[in-house]
């Protein structure tokens, strides 16, 4: 081989690196009987100031910052690099030297690779170190025996029993639908669900922001424009958010104006329904009763919604939920408004002049109770609530709950139910 001097002075990155590939013999496979030692072997390094990495030997640095540094290709090359393209020198350490003497002395079969593998993961981080070399070590080991089961694993190779083959770990979660991002495996379902996902994230923020314009126009607007523009913009995505403003609103008019913006807006959502009967249990909007009647408001979805409040602790909002389900005709009703008919509420003692005590219940009814001043609980007759089962059945039993019951099993419980009964 006829070596040559090349002296590299201040030179662009670029001419330097066209320069030294150019004169660089690539050694094949071939060249020793089907395994390529020498490039195999970890070689000095010279990091340059371009970011370009050189590797080959590396001569003794010199005393002197003006005289430049011998190196030595892996093709035989030798150059004088001015320090001053040089960041960095590398030189290698005992340990891989010891690698490089290794390999010229290995056997090229699957014995002698592992006893290279073996070797590597030795050493002092050697697993990290020697990763490169470890995964073509074992790569190489394939060459001479296909079927190492244990090295097929170590490199991530999965067993297809149903075809009796081995396949690499990138075919095998590729054929199950799945793409690597990093150093992970995603399903391109899921990816496909997060980017639908994120698309929604996205279109729920356009329109937070068009809200939030909204509002800071509201005042330059009047009623009708208010509730005609933030109509145009309720669809079921933004209504949840409208409808938590609504409730976190003390302000009257612009809560009037959200219940219109519920009633109007189409298609009708459970928050717009919520929206509503706040509306008309906490503001007192007959009005809202009027909009849950119409045809599209899902009617058990609102029947469902007011049965809750039967159960409060205010008497004065169990006969108004009882008389807008009596409004509303709400068959599904029927067996918890039964229940309603007569409810214990906490009530107010005051005492009178003859030395009773006057008792009020938080709907506004009252009695008279003797003894102590201490606040008791007393049974109320829901006349709100009888009214609205007379309305829903066509039938008056007073106050009675078994009675209501009954009824209902006899028009409205399914046949397995009533022979049961």
């Amino acid at each position: 081989m006829n070596h040559r001097t090349t002296i590299v002075c201040l030179l662009p990155a670029a001419l330097l690196l066209v320069g030294f590939v150019g004169t660089t013999r690539v050694i094949s496979a071939q060249d020793n009987g089907g395994l390529d030692r020498q490039t195999l072997k970890i070689q000095d390094q010279l990091l340059m100031n371009s970011g370009a990495i050189l590797k080959g030997l590396i001569g003794e640095t010199p005393a002197a910052k003006t005289e430049p540094v011998t190196f030595k290709s892996i093709a035989g090359e030798t150059m004088l690099i001015d320090q001053k393209l040089i960041d960095k020198v590398v030189k290698l350490d005992d340990v891989a030297r010891r690698y490089n003497a290794a390999i010229d002395e290995m056997n090229d079969n699957a014995q002698g690779h592992r006893d290279m593998v073996t070797w590597c993961e030795e050493q002092e981080r050697g697993r990290s170190r020697f990763k490169n070399q470890i995964m073509f070590h074992r790569k190489r080991i394939l060459v001479f025996e296909p079927d190492d089961r244990l090295t097929r694993k170590k490199l991530n190779y999965v067993f297809l029993k149903d075809e009796n083959r081995w396949v690499d770990e990138d075919q095998f979660w590729s054929t199950q639908g799945y793409t690597r991002r990093g150093p992970r495996w995603n399903s391109n379902l899921h990816q496909t669900t997060q980017t639908k996902v994120q698309q929604a994230e996205d279109e729920l923020n356009a329109k937070k922001k068009k809200f939030s314009a909204w509002r800071k126009n509201l005042r330059r607007m009047s009623r009708l424009e208010a509730v005609n523009s933030l109509v145009a913009i309720a669809d079921p995505q933004l209504m949840p958010h409208i409808y938590q403003t609504y409730s976190d609103s003390k302000d009257t008019e612009l809560r009037s104006v959200y219940t219109e913006v519920f009633a109007a807006a189409r298609p009708t959502t459970s928050a717009a329904i919520s929206g509503l009967i706040t509306a008309f249990m906490d503001d007192r909007s007959d009005i809202s009763l009027d909009y849950l009647q119409q045809d599209d408001f899902n009617k058990k979805q609102i029947a469902t919604f007011l049965t809750k409040f039967l159960v409060s602790k205010n008497n004065g909002t169990v006969q108004r939920a009882g008389y807008a389900l009596g409004e509303l005709k709400s068959t599904n009703a029927i067996l918890a408004l039964a229940k309603a008919l007569r409810t214990k509420h906490q009530t107010q003692v005051a005492k009178n002049n003859t030395g009773a005590q006057r008792v009020q219940g938080n709907a506004g009814g009252e009695g008279f109770q003797f003894g102590g001043q201490k606040a008791a609980f007393a049974d109320f007759n829901n006349e709100a609530i009888l009214a609205a089962l007379k309305k829903i059945t066509g039938q008056d039993f007073g106050y009675s709950e078994q009675a209501y019951q009954k009824w209902y099993v006899q028009n409205y419980a399914p046949i397995g139910l009533k022979a049961r009964r």
